[in-house]
Parts: C-alpha cells; structure tokens; sequence
C-alpha cells in the first residue's frame, strides 16, 4: 500500500486512536530498509497541515520524530538525519505551535554540523531559534547558546557576528554559577580581543585562563602561548610592559617556543631577522 493510502485510510480512525496510529506510521517508515526522508517529510507535512488530525496528535508524532533522531537507522545516516530535520523544519517553521519540537531539531541539527566541522552552518541553526521559547526560557539556558555560537563563529574567524552574540551573553554571565560556562565565556572574550586586535586586553584573559587549574594543561600552555603572542603583538606603552615583565617572571614561558621574542622584547634587545620571521609565520591570519 503507498503512503498516500495508507494516510487515506488514517483519517478515519477515531480521534482517540490517531495519535497511537500515526506513531506506528513513522515507526514504519523509520525502520524501513532503508528509511526514505522524502516518506518521513511526507508524513510530517501531512500531521502538520490537516485539520482532521489535530495540534495535540501532530506534536505527538513530531516528539516521536525527535526521539528516532537517536536511535537507529536514523541515528547512523547524518545524511539521512540532515534531510528529514531541514524537511521538517521548512514544514514548521511558520507555526508557533512547534516551537518544544523546532528546538530539538535544531539543537540535533547543529550537533550535527558541528561534528562535520561546519562550524557556520551550525551557528546559522542556533541563531535561528526562538530564545522566548519554553525550553530556552532559563537565562543559563540561553547564555550557554549564546556562548556555543560565539565559540562556533570563531572557529570559522567571524569575529563581527561573534561579538554581538558575546555581548549578549556578557548581559547573562551573571545568572550563572556554572564554572564551565564561566570559563568558556571568558576564552571566548579573550578570543574576540584576540580577533579585533585588542592584545593588552587578550593577552590579560589568556594569561588569567592559563592559571585555571580546572583547564586541561596541554590547553593552559596554549593560553599561556596565545598570552606572550597577544603581548608581543600590543601596542608599545606602559600596559604592554607590564605584559611583558609578568610574562617574563611566569617560569612557564621559558618551555614555549615563543619565548626568545618574550624576553628579547622585554629586555630591549635586537631581534635577529630569522626570530622575526619565524614569529611572524607562527601567527593566525587575523
């Protein structure tokens, strides 16, 4: 029997029973081998638009949706799961009945992306939920949305959009007790300056993170080397020799490969051209 029948025959089952029925149908059509997306999306735009069907039975049907998300088959075809989300989204996004279900599909959408390392795609997704909805309505919930597309964006070296999205954040970081979060916030300040060429006020947050016992250690030194580039790379004045003498007495530079221009620039000697050189090449495109 095609799906149009088998839809054809449902609209006649009793209203109590649709719900139950319908589910079974996108049990079928899951676990069929193997799965159709064009099938899945059929049956979503079905639920979505017929009156005779109902809100409560649709948004049934849509949480069943999002629970075979992760289970098999679906669960193993990101290509499969890419496909059946978007053609769901695009059947919902004009209803604000399925707001709880956009949510979820959204958040499933960017893990997803985020794991092909589509860094932009993904923040795109976060960006395009509704922050008023229930499941978002928590501050600490928002804030840790906002922080993973401020993380997100510059992955890819969007600085402009990550500092708005980081300005939001900085108007919640304060209903958070969450030291995690805490931390994530302040890398990604330290990484907007780093972008937008504030290194005094980089070079402070990368040194201040770089102590954080709570951060692995490989990831501290990292900090610790973004720290003595963001300094090196400050403007010349009082700030950035202080920078420079608090880098300088931290006896952790002296295992970076950076530190040669740390100190030389500290102790005001001549750098040789090679030392420039190989600085120059160590830094990021911005």
């Amino acid at each position: 029997m095609s799906l149009d029948s088998k839809l054809a025959s449902l609209a006649s089952v009793p209203q109590k029973d649709k719900g139950a029925a319908y589910c079974d149908l996108l049990k079928q059509l899951v676990s069929s081998s193997p799965p159709s997306a064009d099938d899945i999306g059929q049956l979503v735009r079905y639920v979505v638009s017929q009156d005779h069907v109902g809100l409560v039975v649709a948004r049934q049907v849509l949480g069943e949706l999002v629970k075979a998300l992760d289970e098999d088959p679906l669960k193993a075809n990101d290509e499969l799961q890419k496909s059946v989300i978007l053609s769901t989204l695009e059947s919902i996004q004009r209803s604000v009945s399925f707001q709880e279900q956009a949510t979820a599909l959204r958040l499933k959408l960017a893990d997803i992306y985020e794991a092909e390392e589509e860094w932009s795609e993904a923040a795109k997704t976060l960006m395009g939920l509704n922050f008023d909805s229930g499941r978002l309505a928590e501050d600490e919930q928002k804030l840790n949305i906002y922080v993973r597309i401020v993380r997100l964006l510059l992955e890819d070296e969007d600085s402009v959009q990550a500092e708005t999205y980081q300005n939001r954040a900085g108007l919640l970081i304060h209903s958070t007790s969450n030291r995690e979060l805490q931390l994530s916030y302040k890398l990604c300040q330290a990484r907007i300056n780093d972008y937008t060429r504030k290194f005094v006020e980089a070079a402070m947050r990368y040194h201040e993170l770089s102590w954080v016992a709570e951060i692995d250690d490989e990831e501290r030194l990292q900090m610790l080397s973004a720290a003595v580039t963001c300094a090196v790379l400050a403007p010349a004045g009082p700030n950035r020799s202080r920078l420079l003498a608090s880098l300088c007495r931290d006896e952790r530079t002296a295992q970076l490969s950076n530190y040669t221009i740390l100190s030389k620039m500290f102790l005001e000697h001549i750098l040789r051209p090679s030392e420039v050189k190989g600085f120059e090449e160590s830094l990021k495109p911005h």
